[in-house]
């Protein structure tokens, strides 16, 4: 099961602060590989890998061990810099609510 979580802060109206917490296999379940199936093989029935290594190329979400991924956005606006420009070159009537 795979979870993630993540929270926005906004500091001013041109500011924000976005820290997210990703979790990959959360319960750390181990989920195998089909069984050894060479008749001539000593292993022959045994499970010992998981899909990702059976594959011989281990990544990120596809059955292997837990990982914890975390990141930290610093988001900046630019949205009051180009309406105040915007407004100055095209004369727009003033938005509603400000006076």
């Amino acid at each position: 099961m795979d979870f993630s979580a993540s929270k926005a802060t906004k500091f001013n109206e041109r500011v924000a602060l976005q820290l997210r917490a990703e979790f990959f296999n959360l319960f750390n379940h181990a989920n195998f590989s089909l069984p050894n199936v060479d008749f001539n093989s000593a292993a022959f029935g045994s499970v010992t890998e998981t899909p990702d290594v059976t594959a011989g190329n281990p990544r990120l979400g596809e059955d292997g061990p837990r990982v914890i991924q975390l990141g930290l956005k610093l988001i900046f606006f630019a949205y009051r810099f180009w309406h105040r420009v915007r407004r100055n070159s095209v004369q727009l009537p003033p938005r509603r609510g400000s006076n």
